[in-house]
């Protein structure tokens, strides 16, 4: 008849595989101790047990005077001496780390050794309950798992073992525990210490904490909503996305002829020079959606601030086609009339006969014929703006340039008093510039402050 199995702590013992594994691995506040712990524990002088048994050997000897014989169940079960040997353990973990040398990986073999400080009755400790001890010199115990039926695996040896060090046997199940507690009891009493392997390498399958919590999870910062490389378009505002849907429609209606599609063209670059680049604005109309104006003559040239020709704001309904093509022939009139009332250009062959070695000098393109620039910048951005440039030109470091702009705008300095002050007065200030940079930067200041009066000139016409 089957053994029923025990369910509480004052039921009676189920069987020894119910008491043994079934509780101590899903139950453990359930388990009891080994019964031959138990027995030993009974057995050891001082203990209550062991003075009744006492006392009752007493009272059996008087029993055996009087000739009544002592109950064959009082008799106490004899205690194993070898369990109460004690051990410590030492415990030695090896892992793999990996080391980066550039695009190259090196494996070099960890091993960090440690001793328990207490000792164990490791002959009658269960498999689970040694590993669980020896993973605790380490602290680890709350990493692996000790309490299942397979492994972790584990290197067992002691002084004078059969095998040694070298082959040692590995130990991952109760069947292969018992053999080796065995082996263990039948050792002299000069062992004291056991000694255990672990590769942690192999023991990741039992771990049940499979990686380090990330730190960043614990910081006081928010979450981030977008990520900071991949583009999103929630990332952008409604402003700047109406400034990409005009930056598209005027790319639409200016393109460059020459660079095959949009022109970017940098002020004072060759197309300037050479007067390829296109020298008419954006279309009115293009202007007018893009601001959300109605559409107006732009004045230009000599005409004054006011419009050059005034256009009805409500076109009758009857005179819809004339309007519409007196409206496209508006800016072809006023083109006309300011070329006709601009000054005519020089001649750019001279009237005289050339002389022998006399160079020809080409006329400057008029006024009108130039594009539109930016405007000058104002007179306390100056420094700022040239050394941008510069640092843009130049492809220098922004902290260096920043360095320079504070020590310059200190003594107060100028584009123009840059070019004129001397090469090693410059170098005092800015020690991080070499010598070489220190010219480009006074023949970029002389060429940038130059370009800069040139623009205020025109526009104080």
């Amino acid at each position: 008849m089957s053994q029923r199995a025990r369910w509480t702590v004052e039921g009676p013992p189920g069987s020894a595989f119910h008491e043994q594994v079934v509780l101590p691995t899903f139950m453990p506040h359930l388990a009891r101790e080994d019964p031959r712990v138990l027995a030993m524990q009974e057995a050891a002088p001082g203990s209550p047990s062991h003075e009744g048994a006492e006392a009752s050997s007493t009272d059996g000897s008087e029993s055996e005077v009087e000739g009544v014989p002592p109950p064959a169940s009082a008799a106490a079960p004899e205690a194993d001496p070898h369990l109460a040997r004690r051990f410590f353990v030492h415990v030695t973990m090896s892992r793999t780390n990996v080391v980066r040398s550039g695009k190259t990986e090196k494996r070099e073999k960890h091993e960090e050794s440690k001793t328990s400080t207490t000792d164990h009755p490791v002959l009658a400790m269960s498999r689970s309950a040694f590993l669980a001890a020896a993973l605790a010199a380490h602290r680890l115990e709350d990493r692996y798992n000790s309490r299942v039926p397979n492994g972790p695996p584990m290197t067992v040896f002691w002084t004078g073992s059969p095998g040694g060090k070298a082959h040692a046997p590995t130990i991952q199940t109760d069947q292969e525990w018992g053999t080796l507690v065995r082996q263990l009891r039948a050792t002299r009493r000069g062992i004291t210490t056991v000694q255990v392997m672990f590769n942690l390498d192999v023991m990741v399958p039992w771990a049940t904490l499979k990686r380090p919590l990330d730190p960043t999870l614990h910081e006081e910062h928010g979450e981030v909503m977008y990520g900071t490389a991949v583009p999103n378009v929630n990332a952008y505002s409604a402003e700047q996305t109406a400034r990409k849907d005009a930056a598209k429609q005027i790319e639409k209606a200016w393109s460059c002829a020459v660079h095959q599609g949009t022109c970017y063209v940098v002020p004072g670059t060759l197309e300037h020079v050479s007067g390829r680049a296109s020298t008419a604005p954006p279309p009115d109309e293009l202007l007018s959606l893009w601001m959300d104006k109605p559409a107006t003559v732009k004045a230009r040239g000599r005409t004054g601030p006011h419009a050059a020709t005034e256009t009805s704001a409500a076109p009758s309904a009857g005179d819809g086609g004339a309007v519409q093509v007196l409206t496209a022939l508006v800016p072809l009139l006023t083109a006309v009339v300011q070329r006709g009332l601009a000054p005519s250009a020089e001649p750019a062959v001279p009237a005289s006969p050339r002389l022998s070695g006399q160079r020809l000098v080409p006329s400057s393109p008029s006024t009108s014929q130039q594009r539109a620039s930016s405007p000058p910048p104002e007179v306390d951005e100056e420094l700022t703006r040239c050394l941008d440039g510069f640092a843009r030109e130049r492809r220098m470091p922004l902290m260096l340039i920043d360095t320079a702009i504070q020590t310059l705008s200190d003594h107060s300095y100028t584009p123009d008093s840059i070019a004129s002050v001397s090469t090693g007065r410059l170098q005092e200030l800015l020690p991080h510039f070499g010598e070489g940079q220190v010219l480009a930067l006074k023949r970029f200041a002389d060429k940038w402050y130059s370009r800069v009066e040139a623009k205020r000139a025109r526009r104080s016409l």
